[in-house]
């Protein structure tokens, strides 16, 4: 039966199972649950509560049943769950311990620990997944470190390198985000947010600190010795990091797409889009769809920033706004991680389009090392006044540069094509290398 009531048909390009499992209204519901029974039960430890109140509301909360669209009841004017969620609980507690529960916290607590729980799972998802994908980038780069390939810069033919080098260049930026992913979670992401009404904890006079942490550890996550509030700036950190990471993959994806091109065909798709209309069409839809949601998360980062603008003690503008974004961000980025892990597996290397596209380049494409050759036989003075004709005349009569230059410039000219290639495999077994290790260090 189609959806009367909302679209999910496009879902499997924006999202995917594991981190909508962790961003459900379910898991979000259970978290403010888990956060509301640590509290209490903090309360009770710290004798600011009796210990029938923290039974009746303990029970209280286990036993309460929610529904979505309850919980949503008049949110355009409360523009928070948790007064319809509270209300909820009090129903079943005795009206003399009704003040006890939720005490000494604000709605904003409840979300904000709730979200950092969330947060605290898409750690080993999106960690695992980078290690997955990072490892099989290593093992394209090894199988493809003595493949000859064309390097372009500003979207023309430049000079040589290899199929590896290039791969090792799409795996070392995934490495560094992976690190500051870790620290990111690491310095501060999962402090519990608990401040009362403006964050200072005051009806606890000077026990509130104690609290905080008490909570946090019944939480097991950690703990600040202030209130973050209106302190947006981890969240956008990480964020940041967020888009780096899909930014990175669409890099990759960008020159997947460049290279699949009928005329280049350096790299093909075993699975690739088809055309209601065009039979011989095969559309690099995964590709695109890479770069679609990196564009989508870098558009994102741009509301997250606003809400670094937390005006006063609280902000609802803000909030709001960060809740959207933040949920957008998360989903897009597992989306992104998911994909590209099957794209990777997708990519077949076409060696002999890569070896006619070296050849229909005539040596030129190693022009730069034949000049830097033949500065040791002749001045530069010289050399660039006619240097540049002869590179002409090996594209328009489709002769090797190489013959070229001895034909004009004698057969005694030293120049080993050897030395390029040589020097080409010996790069790339240098980056190998350092990959090696930094994988090793990275997870």
């Amino acid at each position: 039966m189609l959806s009367k009531e909302n679209s999910n048909i496009y879902k499997k390009l924006y999202s995917e199972k594991n981190i909508d499992k962790i961003l459900s209204d379910e898991s979000f519901i259970n978290k403010i649950l888990i956060f509301e029974k640590m509290l209490v039960k903090a309360n009770f430890e710290l004798k600011f509560l009796p210990y029938k109140a923290y039974q009746n509301i303990n029970k209280a909360i286990k036993s309460a049943d929610f529904d979505t669209y309850d919980l949503q009841y008049d949110l355009e004017h409360t523009g928070v769950i948790t007064i319809n969620l509270l209300n909820k609980i009090k129903n079943k507690i005795d009206k003399d311990y009704i003040p006890f529960l939720h005490y000494g916290a604000t709605s904003q607590d409840s979300i904000d620990t709730a979200i950092v729980l969330q947060l605290k799972e898409t750690r080993n998802l999106f960690v695992s997944n980078l290690k997955k994908i990072s490892y099989k980038l290593y093992s394209l780069a090894i199988k493809n470190k003595k493949i000859y390939t064309v390097g372009r810069t500003r979207n023309k033919i430049a000079t040589l390198t290899t199929f590896g080098f290039k791969v090792s260049n799409w795996l070392l930026p995934l490495l560094r985000n992976t690190e500051r992913l870790k620290n990111s979670y690491d310095n501060g992401l999962l402090s519990i947010q608990l401040g009362g009404p403006v964050g200072n904890l005051s009806v606890f006079n000077n026990k509130g600190m104690l609290l905080r942490k008490k909570v946090s550890y019944l939480l097991n996550i950690g703990f600040d010795e202030g209130s973050w509030h209106n302190q947006r700036d981890r969240i956008i950190e990480f964020c940041n990091i967020l888009a780096m990471i899909t930014g990175s993959i669409a890099k990759i994806a960008k020159d997947m797409l460049v290279l699949s091109q009928d005329e280049i065909s350096e790299i093909f798709f075993k699975k690739s889009g088809s055309s209601s209309s065009m039979p011989h069409k095969n559309n690099p839809v995964i590709a695109e769809l890479l770069i679609s949601l990196a564009k989508l998360n870098s558009n994102q980062l741009l509301v997250l920033h606003e809400s670094l603008m937390h005006k006063n003690e609280r902000d609802g503008i803000s909030l709001m706004m960060e809740w959207n974004a933040l949920y957008s961000m998360l989903r897009f980025t597992s989306a992104s991680l998911s994909h590209f892990n099957k794209c990777i597996s997708l990519i077949k290397i076409n060696k002999e389009a890569i070896n006619n596209n070296i050849d229909n380049t005539y040596g030129v494409i190693m022009s730069d090392y034949f000049f830097m050759e033949l500065l040791k036989i002749y001045p530069y003075s010289k050399l660039e006044k006619f240097y540049p004709s002869l590179v002409e005349k090996a594209l328009n009569d489709k002769v090797h540069l190489l013959d070229i230059l001895e034909n004009h410039l004698g057969k005694n000219l030293n120049i080993n094509i050897d030395t390029v290639l040589s020097g080409c495999e010996y790069s790339t077994e240098i980056l190998i290398k350092k990959l090696s290790k930094k994988l090793k260090q990275t997870f």
